[in-house]
């Protein structure tokens, strides 16, 4: 039977995980939340195309109908977010959104130094 101490890379591995977790606690030290005034929200659509078979039959004839096979392109149109404008203390910010926020935007803010270094001076 082998002992987590004899093995390092396996005690590493399960020493990863929290390890990972502590750093994600302490930069949510540095997270509040606030709200910015929605300046405007676009709509945002795309257009695909494609091209599926249909069939195509002629009027009734003698020995009857004369059908084939054709391509047709369709287009279809939907939603795909919105482009949205928003400020918040005075500075403009823009994001796409799956919604429409509304007129107030809930926003996370982070604060961290621009060169993060592990020493005070």
């Amino acid at each position: 039977m082998r002992h987590l101490s004899s093995t390092p890379g396996l005690l590493l591995l399960l020493l990863l995980p929290g390890l990972c977790l502590a750093e994600a606690r302490q930069m949510d030290e540095n997270v509040t939340y606030g709200y910015a005034q929605v300046l405007r929200a676009s709509p945002v659509y795309e257009t695909t195309r494609s091209r599926v078979p249909e069939q195509r039959c002629d009027g009734p004839s003698t020995g009857g109908n004369h059908c084939r096979t054709v391509q047709v392109e369709r287009e279809e149109r939907r939603l795909a977010g919105y482009d949205v404008e928003y400020q918040y203390k005075g500075e403009k910010y823009m994001s796409r959104l799956d919604s429409d926020p509304g007129n107030r935007l809930r926003i996370r803010i982070s604060v961290v130094p621009e060169q993060a270094s592990g020493s005070y001076r």
